[in-house]
């Protein structure tokens, strides 16, 4: 936009409003959500050690799959979820494997 309104500053104004009242509070709180869960995947692996630490934060992965695929609908198609589906059993099977690593 800059380039094209050979000033930085037209280029500036001719943005979209990036409606920041609105967009504060939500931000915010996503933004310490997500470093809350940093720190407890730290944590985890810090207290439970490797396998088992980073065996339950890979199940995260397979969670948020299945969340958008049943909730936000973002794999449409059977092949596509067919091949997610297999994914995620490769995913729980390694999970599964790290965490028999770890003997009491």
């Amino acid at each position: 936009n800059a380039h094209e309104q050979k000033s930085l500053k037209k280029g500036w104004m001719a943005l979209p409003s990036m409606h920041l009242r609105t967009l504060f509070v939500p931000g915010v709180l996503s933004g310490t959500l997500w470093s809350i869960g940093n720190i407890g995947q730290i944590m985890s692996v810090t207290f439970l050690g490797e396998s088992i630490g980073m065996s339950i934060v890979q199940s995260s992965m397979i969670i948020s799959g299945v969340l958008g695929i049943m909730w936000y609908r973002e794999v449409k198609g059977f092949k596509a979820i067919l091949y997610w589906s297999l994914s995620a059993f490769v995913t729980f099977l390694g999970i599964i494997f790290l965490s028999r690593e770890h003997k009491s």
